[in-house]
Order: structure tokens, then C-alpha cells, then sequence
């Protein structure tokens, strides 16, 4: 069968979505479907997967089969071959020019790729959701929490991208789509959207009929790009609603203190060099009248002193934050806004919430105890949702 290298332009999506949880998760197969004269091109992952099908005039001749590649090897192969040269494929072998290439042959059964073509065009789309706003999912990627917990999602919910990875920091973004939408995103959505500068899609929602039920076929929705399918498993997730009153109370604070992000941002970079090797890369806040003390005391000693509004409430208050995540979080804001930063009034408040004067986002970030360097730590979560606990083991 002979392509070109244009019929592969869908790969760079590919290997955004790959990745090694089965032995297919980074591969993806060629089939030749004579009867539809057309190619299916498809990749299976776990959060994500991927259709293309590609329209052609078959040669009766042709012979019917089906391959499978690495697709990050084959992309980069591909991108290295002349524009106008034609690309010759057969079963586990690559031609072009005076060039041939033999695969290893990959001993693994490719799911059935015609069925899940078959329940998409077959579909009335009558469950469907635009989402709009996807770029401002970039502003949470920092926040998003690890795949083994049932964190590695953006939620949209109350009109709001929201992540979090529950022990460090959680993120809100506003946009505008109906709060009455309640969806979950896996992470890998972050990068596609970023990657393509995709704003907006149709997500179709595939609900299984009971015939589908009888099949043991599994439910996902989908959306367009380009010529492909994009396909979402359904996967259960544990992320709690930053907005259920119970939540809000541990960072909706009243007491605030108030800096332009010019005047912190560059100093609080400085002081997070010599934190990096910090538990936590933790820092030290004191909130003074007037005045903000930023200090790094496990490794070496540096000392920040940055002037801003700060509520008589809050004066005399001393935190511990993470450098790390507090620089990232002051990334996401321009730097001419106004950072406002709220602060429990007491010792057992667990977080503080940034937002900037244009309240378009907000952030949370966890209040750390004062643990001993030679601790060590775990975190244990409780079985509500709305809290983490954490415990210290000593070498005792």
C-alpha cells in the first residue's frame, strides 16, 4: 500500500496520547479495509485513544492486512522522509526511495477496532457537550495529582476547570461554560489542548444501549479533531469538589494580604534556588505590618523581604509553603496583577487561597507542619474526601 508522508500528519497526536501501562498503550495499527476503501489508522491507551481513517481507492489487488508500529519510532522516521517520496507498507515492512525497513512483528491482539467505528457512526449524537474555554486548562497542569489515586483529571465543574492533587495544591479556573456541566477530563486532555490550541469541542457521550450491555462493550465518549476520532474512557475518579461547603471553609478566608505580582515574583524565584532541596522545598512566611519575611532554613540560609498590604487580622501569622508550588501558582497570573493572598486567622487553619484582582482563577495551597528534616513522611488520605492527613514516621 502506498501512502504519503502528509496520511501520517495524525501521528504527532498519537504519541501525545501513548503511553506504557499495556504492551499496546504506544502503538498503533494500520488496517487495510478493502471493502470500505478506506484505511483505519487506530491507538488504544488507557485515558485516551485515537481513530483515523483515511479514504482511498483500494486496488482490488491489494492485499488486506493489518500491521502494527511503535508510534513514537514510526513518527520519528517518518518526519525524516523527503515530503513527495512515496511510502510503501506492507505487513512489518517499510519502503521508500532506495530505503527498506523490517519491524519486529509485536505477539499481541489489537482490539477490534470496527466495532467501536461502528458504534460512533451509528450513533444519533443526541448526547451532546460543547465545552468551551479548553486552552485555560494549561493553568491547572501544575496542580493535577498522580494516576494511582484517582487524581490525574481536570473536573469541570460549577463553570470552573478544577485540580488537585490533594496534598500540596488545588487549582480553580473560571470559564464559560454551564455550571450545571459536571464532567471529568483525564490529564492527557491538558496536552492535546495545549498542543493543537484547541478551544472548544463537541464531546459526544456514547451511553451504552442494553444490546451494548449483552456485548460487554464499555462506555466513552468522543470528540473530533481533524480527521480523527479522540476516544475518553469512562475511569472513576476521586477528586473532591473544590466548591461543597465543607471544602470551601478550609481556604475561603476573609483576611488577606495584598501584592502586585512584580514586586514578589522575582524574589520568591531567588529563594526558591536555595529551597530546592528543602522538604517540601519548603520556605518560611512571616506576615508582618507591612511586610512579608520569606526565609529558606534547611539548606543554607536566604532571606526575602517583600512590602504589601496585609489585614492587622493576619499580622504576627507565620506559614509554612512550598516554594516550588507557590512560584507556580504566581506564574499562572500576569505580571501586572494584583496578588491577593488569604490567610486562616488561626494555628489550626490547613490552606491559603491566591487570586489576583481580575478573579479569574484561584489556588490553594496546604499550610505545612513544622516536621524535623530527618522524619519521615507519608500521607494517609481519610476516607472524606475533604481531607488529607499527614503522618510522621520517625527512624526511632
Amino acid at each position: 500500500m502506498i501512502f504519503t508522508k502528509k496520511d501520517f500528519n495524525f501521528l504527532d497526536l498519537y504519541v501525545t496520547i501513548s503511553d506504557v501501562k499495556t504492551i499496546l498503550s504506544d502503538k498503533f495499527q494500520i488496517k487495510i479495509d478493502k471493502k470500505n476503501n478506506r484505511i483505519v489508522f487506530s491507538q488504544f491507551s488507557m485515558n485516551a485513544s485515537a481513530i483515523t481513517i483515511i479514504k482511498k481507492d483500494i486496488d482490488p489487488k491489494e492485499e488486506e492486512f493489518q500491521c502494527i508500529f511503535s508510534s513514537g519510532s514510526f513518527n520519528q522516521m517518518i518526519k525524516l522522509i523527503g515530503d513527495d517520496v512515496p511510502i510503501e507498507i506492507t505487513k512489518n515492512q517499510v519502503t521508500f526511495g532506495d530505503a527498506k525497513y523490517e519491524f519486529k512483528s509485536i505477539d499481541a491482539v489489537f482490539p477490534d477496532v470496527d466495532i467501536t467505528i461502528n458504534r460512533i457512526e451509528t450513533n444519533q449524537k443526541t448526547n451532546v457537550t460543547k465545552i468551551v474555554d479548553l486552552n485555560k486548562m494549561s493553568h491547572l497542569k501544575f496542580c493535577i495529582g498522580a494516576d494511582l489515586i484517582g487524581l490525574d483529571t481536570v473536573y469541570l465543574t460549577n463553570g470552573y476547570f478544577t485540580a488537585s492533587n490533594k496534598v500540596d495544591v488545588a487549582g480553580a479556573v473560571k470559564t464559560n461554560n454551564s455550571p450545571d456541566i459536571s464532567l471529568y477530563f483525564p490529564r492527557i486532555m491538558v496536552d492535546i489542548m495545549s498542543g493543537y490550541k484547541i478551544t472548544e469541542i463537541d464531546l459526544i457521550n456514547m451511553d451504552n444501549t442494553d444490546d451494548d450491555e449483552d456485548k460487554g462493550y464499555s462506555n466513552f465518549s468522543y470528540f473530533v479533531l481533524g480527521n480523527s476520532y479522540i476516544i475518553l474512557s469512562k475511569k472513576e475518579y476521586i477528586l473532591p469538589n473544590l466548591f461543597d461547603e465543607g471544602i470551601k471553609d478550609s481556604y475561603n478566608h476573609t483576611y488577606k494580604a495584598v501584592v502586585m505580582k512584580n514586586d514578589i515574583i522575582k524574589k520568591l524565584y531567588r529563594i526558591a534556588i536555595v529551597s530546592q532541596e528543602n522538604l517540601f522545598s519548603r520556605i518560611f512566611l512571616s506576615f508582618k505590618i507591612n511586610e512579608l519575611i520569606i526565609e529558606s532554613k534547611d539548606n543554607g540560609y536566604g532571606i526575602e523581604k517583600i512590602s504589601m498590604t496585609i489585614d492587622k487580622e493576619i499580622q504576627g501569622r507565620n506559614l509554612i509553603l512550598s516554594a516550588k508550588f507557590l512560584s507556580q501558582i504566581l506564574d499562572q497570573f500576569t505580571d501586572k496583577e494584583e496578588i491577593s493572598i488569604y490567610i486562616p486567622t488561626d494555628n489550626e487553619g490547613i490552606a491559603i487561597m491566591i487570586k489576583s484582582n481580575l478573579d479569574d482563577k484561584f489556588y490553594i495551597h496546604m499550610i505545612y507542619t513544622d516536621y524535623e528534616l530527618e522524619d519521615k513522611i507519608i500521607t494517609v488520605d481519610n476516607k472524606d474526601d475533604n481531607e488529607t492527613i499527614k503522618m510522621v514516621l520517625n527512624d526511632e
